[in-house]
């Protein structure tokens, strides 16, 4: 397995290790989007893994992303959870919205390979 692959599956499956960087975070909530969708990873990672996130989209060049997950963020805050109905329809919208500008996994193993060969430090070293 090459390096590559070393860094997306620890920063997929371990939220980057103990040292995650802004690239790590991108990857953990894209994995925990594609596994429980793009709310499930708002309610689960901390607002610190997030903003990181965000930042990491649109350092790989990925805004739309950035802002979709801002959006979630934000309706979150405003009390979107505290009624099913807006929580339901917040769902909906946050993967509809999020598979539009990250079609396939493809769109972030593009972004991210690019970056990882420019800018290896953006990651954990493995």
């Amino acid at each position: 397995m090459d390096t590559a692959h070393h860094v997306w599956n620890r920063a997929a499956m371990a939220g980057g290790g103990r040292e995650p960087r802004e690239g790590d975070s991108v990857l953990a909530v894209h994995s925990m989007a594609m596994s429980g969708g793009l709310l499930n990873a708002v309610e689960e990672l901390s607002p610190e893994q997030l903003d990181a996130a965000e930042a990491g989209f649109r350092w790989l060049r990925l805004g739309a992303a950035a802002d979709v997950l801002a959006m979630v963020r934000r309706e979150v805050q405003t009390g979107a959870l505290d009624d099913e109905d807006r929580a339901e329809a917040l769902e909906t919208r946050a993967d509809t919205d999020y598979a539009l500008v990250i079609p396939t996994d493809q769109t972030i193993v593009d972004a991210f390979g690019g970056l990882l060969a420019e800018v290896p430090t953006a990651f954990a070293p493995i």
